[in-house]
């Protein structure tokens, strides 16, 4: 893999995502002063060029060096060749596509070729995981899918939480509280992906947990055993008025990724898997009637496969325009790059020494989330034959995500992180290949650490 052409190509280049990555990626391989090849792949040329000449324009840089790639998606000697010339392949494609996934899957199978996939379905992540686990862990390749912004803080920072209770105690449930503001007021007048994808999710796999496990090394009853063993707070499934955040919060579907993790813990260390639960945060009644009616809304038309392909492929249409971020991403992408734009220019006239803070015009941004973990366990091991614990959790520790960029932005991030970590710290990985989650996979490597140097700020708040 070392004598290949590139170390990344990015897939889909030429959407929203795939230009976020591409121009963060850029940024990214300027820092690190190290020469990476990259490409972006797409299947109409013209696309392709009018991609990268925007990215030029706006970064004022010149990217004759990112080389473009047609690609016949319909063609399987095409993506075969297509994975032989990259370490690592981005995909920042349509996730709706299975279909093409899949077969990008296979491809980089058999050419021995990383991917990492922005992805969250459930279906095709067991898809791949159920058909191609074992032939990528032949391989020595990674098959991460859910590398994004709905999945990767939340799923990292679950297993951050898991280890401050580690080696003496252990963690039994978290709750998580995601909350959105813009100009610092908490701000819904669209619900985005985090709310959304699991959502459709959850009627593909309500009872995902205990279902993912019946062909894993785990008995379901061991499952219910170890979940019910003691119980969260009364009111942990119902909207209520939450004190410590000063609003309301709304339980809304756990992100199956979560409950993937905790089977792949429990199969490679025997890490009982803990409970979890998570919210939206509101803090105004209006935006609280909104966001319940429109859960609702949402929850019926998730009851149906046609209704929930609709509802994916045409968020805008069947939501008028309420569930759709694309323009919201547009304008965060520019503000960006003009707060970069004008960062860099006042670098240049400047005599003094670059500080190792960002300054305020180029870290500011219009809107920012945060993701308030609540973790509740023990600080003791457990001195049951069977590891049950006969009292309740008697410690509770909390962790904040925080990230000042949209959703888009983020996740091109997440990618790129993730990228540089399977090139540079596969050693670290386990299995040495395999379809896994991201918190799995990464968990002895240095990606909460990457994320947080690039804004994305874990941070324990207190004991």
């Amino acid at each position: 893999m070392s004598e290949r052409e590139f170390d990344f190509i990015i897939f889909g280049g030429t959407g929203i995502t795939g230009k976020c990555v591409l121009r963060n990626l850029v940024k990214e391989l300027e820092l690190e002063k190290r020469p990476r090849w990259i490409a972006i792949v797409g299947s109409n040329k013209t696309q392709l060029k009018m991609a990268v000449t925007e990215i030029a324009i706006q970064m004022d840089r010149n990217l004759n060096d990112v080389d473009l790639i047609v690609a016949d998606f319909n063609d399987e000697a095409s993506l075969l060749s297509l994975c032989a010339r990259t370490k690592v392949l981005l995909n920042a494609y349509d996730p709706c596509n299975t279909l093409l996934r899949e077969k990008l899957a296979k491809a980089c199978i058999e050419k021995r070729t990383h991917m990492l996939d922005i992805s969250d379905d459930p279906e095709f992540i067991e898809l791949i995981q159920f058909k191609y686990h074992e032939a990528a862990k032949a391989s020595g390749v990674y098959l991460i899918c859910s590398v994004n912004f709905n999945c990767v803080p939340i799923d990292i920072g679950v297993d951050y939480l898991k280890q401050q209770f580690l080696p003496a105690g252990r963690l039994h449930s978290v709750e998580s509280y995601f909350s959105f503001t813009r100009n610092n007021h908490r701000y819904h007048p669209q619900l985005n992906s985090f709310v959304v994808n699991p959502i459709l999710q959850s009627s593909y796999l309500n009872n995902s947990m205990l279902t993912y496990h019946n062909n894993a090394d785990i008995k379901p009853s061991q499952l219910s055993q170890w979940i019910t063993s003691s119980t969260s707070s009364t009111d942990a499934n119902s909207l209520r008025s939450n004190k410590e955040l000063s609003a309301w919060s709304i339980p809304i579907a756990t992100n199956k990724v979560i409950w993937k993790s905790q089977k792949w813990f429990y199969e490679a260390y025997r890490e009982p898997p803990i409970r979890f639960e998570q919210h939206l945060v509101v803090s105004q009644w209006h935006q609280l009637i909104f966001i319940v009616l429109s859960l609702i809304y949402l929850t019926s038309l998730s009851w149906f496969s046609f209704s929930r392909k609709l509802l994916s492929n045409y968020p805008d249409l069947l939501t008028f325009g309420f569930l759709s971020n694309s323009n919201n991403d547009r304008k965060e992408v520019k503000q960006s790059l003009d707060n970069n734009n004008n960062s860099s220019s006042l670098t240049s006239l400047t005599t003094s020494p670059p500080s190792s803070t960002p300054s305020p015009s180029s870290s500011s941004s219009s809107s920012s989330f945060s993701i308030h973990l609540v973790g509740q366990g023990w600080d003791s091991p457990s001195d049951s034959s069977d590891g049950q614990y006969k009292f309740p959790p008697n410690k509770t520790i909390r962790v904040s995500i925080n990230g000042s960029k949209s959703d888009c932005e983020t996740t091109s991030l997440i990618l790129i992180q993730s990228g540089l970590t399977i090139l540079e710290e596969s050693s670290s990985m386990p299995y040495k290949g395999g379809c896994l989650t991201p918190a799995f996979a990464f968990r002895y490597t240095s990606i909460r650490d990457r994320l947080h140097q690039k804004g994305l700020q874990f941070k324990i708040l207190h004991h």
